[in-house]
């Protein structure tokens, strides 16, 4: 639905229905914890998922509509690696579909099962837009996109910040800190994974203790501060939020690219929003 977008308790809603069945987990979280498209689940291998690691994503290759890219699976990761042990345990399954079926010829499931999963646990969790519609696929996309853009927005404007008090150019700082510097990646992912803990449970953050704990020695104190700063204040806001409509989503201007940060800032995400929007 354009004109809308999903609130955190009701993705929260849909994540708890889906316990209890470790393939719809497996399926929520690679549309609303890795931001998939809805023909894209039934097109993963179980080889594109990188999930022993801090840092965990899928791994897409040109044949994806926006070409090769990762792309962060920031929770979850714990019901994808169950769904893949409970798939071992079974003869037929062949080891390369993430969401077999032995009825297909191509031996993986259908983009309408998609569809219907998510139709499935909408109903089920009485979750619906204020006009009625009913939450699809592309919703839980837009909502991993949103949220995700927001922490980088957000991260981004602390380096500018850190830059400024430093005498940097934001250019400077931002290829230096932001693309180049692992620690600093490090504390970018704690800053989407704040959004996302708070949606589905700090257990199901993979890696947010590694990644909290790693390389301490390289930490920066007032870059940390800043994270548990920005923590607390998205726990806070999703609070009070689960009665509010988040009135941002793909299909408009994302807040990010209008926030009051500097021409590159503003640029870089413009852009990274104009390449979302196009590919959906």
């Amino acid at each position: 639905s354009p004109e809308h977008s999903l609130e955190p308790s009701q993705v929260r809603s849909c994540w708890q229905q889906a316990r209890g069945n470790l393939e719809y987990q497996a399926l929520f979280t690679i549309l609303g914890a890795a931001g998939n498209r809805r023909a894209e689940p039934t097109d993963t291998t179980v080889d594109q998922l990188r999930l022993d690691r801090d840092d965990p994503y899928i791994v897409f290759d040109d044949d994806r509509k926006t070409g090769a890219a990762t792309v962060p699976i920031m929770a979850g990761v714990e019901a994808l690696k169950a769904w893949i042990a409970e798939l071992e345990t079974k003869e037929w399954w062949d080891g390369e579909w993430l969401f077999p079926s032995k009825k297909s010829k191509d031996g993986s499931r259908s983009a309408g099962w998609v569809n219907n999963v998510v139709e499935d646990l909408v109903t089920e969790a009485d979750v619906t837009f204020p006009d009625g519609e009913v939450p699809t696929p592309k919703d839980f996309r837009s909502f991993w996109y949103t949220h995700y853009m927001n922490a980088r927005l957000e991260w981004l404007s602390h380096v500018e910040r850190a830059a400024e008090d430093q005498g940097v150019a934001s250019a400077e700082i931002i290829d230096t800190h932001y693309l180049t510097n692992r620690p600093e990646r490090d504390h970018f992912r704690r800053f989407a994974e704040a959004y996302f803990a708070a949606v589905f449970g700090e257990e199901e953050v993979h890696g947010s203790d590694a990644v909290a704990t790693a390389r301490e020695s390289d930490r920066d104190e007032i870059v940390q501060k800043a994270i548990d700063d920005f923590e607390g204040t998205v726990q806070a806001e999703f609070t009070d939020a689960d009665a509010e409509t988040d009135e941002s989503s793909v299909d408009s201007e994302s807040p990010a690219a209008l926030d009051p940060v500097s021409a590159l800032v503003r640029t870089r995400l413009r852009s990274e929003h104009a390449a979302a929007c196009a590919s959906d």
